[in-house]
């Protein structure tokens, strides 16, 4: 399931500097072989999965339906909210501008809520700072946090599972009482989703 999910996409980054954090001169040449055998494995096991449904680039289609879909989200309730207005302005392009204009708003925003962690990654990658695990978690943690409530299109109660771990390793190791305000209220979502 890893594979197909787009959220492991958006937090390998974080792993990829964690890992490039942890080589030295001393372990540079095992580390990258480490990697490379793990990549090449991974990149057989999945060659050998996917084979047999294999049909070209129509496999993607799927996924491309997806991204169009808007619901239960910052995006939809904008899009929506705006719609009206678009529509009497913009006639046929509203939608096209709609979309641009929401998906470009909320993006900003994703940005300038983000930047202190981008200033950061990028000092650790060029060496002049380190993080601890729980730093890593944390970041995690809110970059998940800020993907699925500000850029998905989509939220739905599952999707709570891939930060629901970051967040309990976090709770545990840091004591934070907002990180257990905010898990304990997303854990309510799928009781009250469907109502």
């Amino acid at each position: 399931g890893v594979w197909i999910k787009f959220i492991p996409a958006i937090i390998s980054p974080l792993f990829v500097l964690w890992w490039w954090q942890s080589i030295t001169r001393d372990n540079a040449k095992r580390q990258l072989a480490e990697t490379l055998v793990g990549v090449l494995l991974s990149a057989l096991v999945t060659i050998a999965a996917w084979y047999p449904y294999w049909r070209g680039s129509i496999v993607f289609h799927a996924l491309v339906i997806q991204t169009k879909l808007a619901s239960v989200s910052l995006f939809a309730a904008l899009y929506y909210s705006l719609k009206p207005l678009f529509v009497m302005l913009f006639d046929e392009r509203a939608h096209w501008l709609l979309t641009r204009a929401a998906q470009g708003l909320l993006l900003a925003f994703l940005v300038v809520l983000l930047w202190p962690y981008f200033k950061k990654f990028f000092l650790i990658l060029i060496r002049k700072i380190s993080w601890s695990t729980v730093e890593y978690v944390q970041a995690i943690f809110i970059c998940l946090l800020a993907y699925l409530f500000i850029w998905q299109k989509s939220f739905f109660p599952w999707y709570g599972a891939w930060f629901l771990p970051f967040a309990l390793i976090l709770i545990s190791s840091v004591k934070s009482d907002r990180a257990y305000k905010i898990v304990a209220w997303i854990s309510t979502a799928p009781f009250v989703y469907y109502v």
